[in-house]
């Protein structure tokens, strides 16, 4: 009963499937989709967004000013009004926006994702590309292979040398 409402205290009422590290790390590299995010919710696009749970961990290690800092994006004024261009111009102003803004929120995305890095590394002493155990056995196995080689005959080569003796 104690974490309950303890979780409720932190997250409120805000209903937050559970995903292990191992869950996380993987959607943490997973490339983006064309709606919602790596997370897998569909109501925000990018890890940096408040809503989004793959970084939450680490979020809570950085100080509030340094966060929102690391959040903020720049607003810039638009020089020319709607009024002033022509349906094909306007369509043009507002795709150019669009790009900006995508562009402006994987930049905002890329030094977010560097600074949680970061933070895993530093504080909690984490690999950030931890390969899982087959890779590592496999991995293992060719360098040792690699170091201590012993060369193998073929076994077919040495049945047709006996054959040869039988004659």
């Amino acid at each position: 009963a104690f974490w309950d409402q303890h979780f409720r205290q932190v997250f409120g009422d805000e209903k937050i499937p559970f995903s292990s590290d191992v869950e996380r790390h993987a959607r943490r590299h997973l490339p983006r989709p064309s709606k919602g995010c790596r997370c897998g919710q569909k109501d925000h696009e990018y890890v940096f967004d408040p809503k989004c749970t793959l970084y939450r961990d680490l979020q809570k290690r950085l100080p509030k000013d340094e966060l929102i800092a690391l959040r903020q994006q720049k607003k810039k004024k638009s020089s020319v009004s709607d009024k002033d261009l022509n349906m094909v111009e306007s369509a043009f102003k507002n795709r150019m926006i669009k790009l900006k803004t995508a562009t402006e929120n994987e930049s905002i995305e890329a030094r977010f994702v560097e600074k949680m890095e970061e933070i895993q590394v530093k504080e909690l002493h984490q690999a950030v590309f931890a390969p899982n155990l087959t890779t590592i056995v496999l991995s293992t196995i060719f360098e040792l292979q690699r170091e201590f080689y012993v060369p193998m005959e073929d076994d077919d080569e040495n049945m047709n040398d006996h054959d040869d003796d039988d004659d």
